[in-house]
């Protein structure tokens, strides 16, 4: 729908439609790519990073016997990883190479 002046022609040319239909487009694309597009991938935080560490450091020293861990040891490993916390430990372990 066009609006017409009183000598019935457009007040909009069509150069002026062209380019907001464009601009239109162009942040419905931008919209769409941020919502629905890919998500962005970001490495381990540093925090795990120090956490696998001191589990691999742990893991390496008790030789994936959670029995040889120190109580202090024990509850660390329990806080940071819970119910997985045992499994973790000798998985670790194995991982280090240490296990074979």
């Amino acid at each position: 729908m066009t609006v017409k002046n009183s000598a019935g022609q457009s007040n909009v040319s069509p150069p002026v439609i062209i380019a907001v239909i464009v601009v239109v487009l162009i942040i419905v694309g931008g919209l769409a790519y941020k919502f629905f597009g890919p998500t962005p991938t970001s490495g381990p935080s540093a925090a795990a990073t120090a956490d696998d560490q001191w589990l691999l450091k742990v893991a390496v020293q008790c030789k994936g016997n959670p029995a040889l861990l120190s109580g202090a040891d024990m509850h660390t490993l329990q806080t940071k990883y819970g119910v997985t916390a045992i499994s973790r430990l000798q998985q670790a372990y194995m991982s280090a190479g240490a296990g074979k």
